[in-house]
């Protein structure tokens, strides 16, 4: 709207000032508007660089950023999530490629829900993707290093996916327990504890500060659960987001997240169970401050409530906003959707396969064998 008024107000000026040079001068006339025309033109480029798309989200054209995108089937499931709002502003290319880590965590009554995961990973043959799984006790720690007995400094780890003896693949693979990190005693073994069980809601507070450790060496942290199946590599959906940097650090984007079911309209449900971290002053207080909620106080919160809470209500936690962006729900699945909504053919198109919203761990099983997710013994 704008820029049409501004047109047609310049053109009516324009009008004016001609009117006199017709009577004298015909050629003069013409030359005079065609040398209009072309100024009109060069404004309403200018006024045309920034539209509005039909969600009212501003796109800067040839700026070299784009604003987040919204899912459409992330805005069926959730209704209206919460969005950050972008204003124009100035970027810049970066050529230095992410330092990506990927941070898991298993303990001994898991641990062949992570021989799956990893089964499956191996099959991606991601090159350059270094693999962290942190034990949470003693016998998981013991287990991992068998992996890697036979490799130099017990760090990385040949595993042959799916019996395929062809494979060269080399999974780069590293043990992490509370003693190495944490200079702290394990627990010497935990079984697979139930959802709802106080002894699953102590795991899952420990993930921030093991978080925190991997942001605190640079790498760009992608945590992925267990139960999380990797069918295809999520880098590309993130990797791009690295390569234009914003001037002002309010548009960067620091988190991704796999939504889960939402029973709110206005905010989505953001997962910490398949989540990439960037490595921010700003993400490096959300973490601490997310794991002080888990840990203290009369009323321990859910690591997931934590979380949300700190995301879409940080003024009332004294902490600075976050820019999040949702993956899409239709790629990056949760369990409600892939495993009693999606078709075969839309299953297909899965890049990470969540296997949540169930409780009981031979249930997670046995979906997966349904859907020919597990390969572990």
């Amino acid at each position: 709207m704008k820029a049409t008024k501004a047109a047609s107000g310049h053109h009516d000026a324009l009008a004016c000032d001609v009117r006199p040079l017709a009577k004298g001068s015909n050629l003069i006339l013409m030359v005079f508007m065609i040398f209009s025309l072309a100024i009109i033109r060069l404004i309403l480029l200018d006024f045309s660089s920034t539209t509005c798309n039909s969600e009212g989200q501003v796109v800067i054209r040839e700026s070299g950023y784009q604003p987040l995108k919204s899912s459409s089937i992330v805005e069926t499931l959730t209704g209206n999530i919460s969005k950050q709002s972008f204003k124009k502003g100035s970027s810049r290319n970066s050529n230095t490629p992410p330092n990506f880590v990927v941070l898991l965590t298993s303990s001994d009554g898991f641990y062949d829900m992570w021989e799956n995961w990893l089964a499956f990973f191996a099959k991606l043959e991601i090159p350059n993707l270094p693999v962290h799984l942190f034990a949470e006790d003693k016998i998981t720690f013991e287990r991992c290093l068998e992996q890697l007995k036979r490799i130099k400094n017990g760090n990385i780890t040949k595993y042959k996916a799916f019996g395929d003896n062809k494979s060269k693949y080399v999974v780069d693979l590293s043990c992490l327990s509370w003693e190495t990190v944490f200079s702290l005693p394990s627990k010497k073994k935990i079984g697979a504890a139930s959802y709802s069980s106080n002894q699953y809601a102590e795991m899952m507070s420990h993930r921030p500060f093991i978080i925190q450790k991997e942001l605190e060496k640079g790498f760009v942290v992608i945590f992925s659960d267990l139960d999380a199946i990797w069918v295809k590599s999520p880098l590309p959906y993130i990797e791009e987001d690295f390569k234009t940097i914003p001037e002002n650090d309010n548009e960067m984007i620091e988190i991704w997240a796999q939504l889960d079911p939402s029973k709110s309209k206005k905010f989505a449900n953001l997962c910490p169970g398949f989540m990439v971290y960037r490595p921010t002053s700003k993400v490096s207080k959300l973490v601490e401050k997310w794991g002080n909620l888990t840990t203290q106080g009369e009323k321990l919160e859910r690591n997931q409530k934590a979380f949300n809470q700190l995301i879409w209500h940080p003024e009332e936690y004294n902490m600075p906003k976050i820019v999040t962006k949702s993956l899409p729900m239709n790629l990056f699945v949760n369990g409600a959707l892939y495993f009693t909504k999606m078709t075969d053919e839309e299953r297909k198109k899965a890049v990470v396969v969540h296997n949540n919203c169930i409780k009981g761990y031979d249930k997670k099983i046995d979906r997966f064998r349904n859907v020919s997710l597990w390969v572990a013994n």
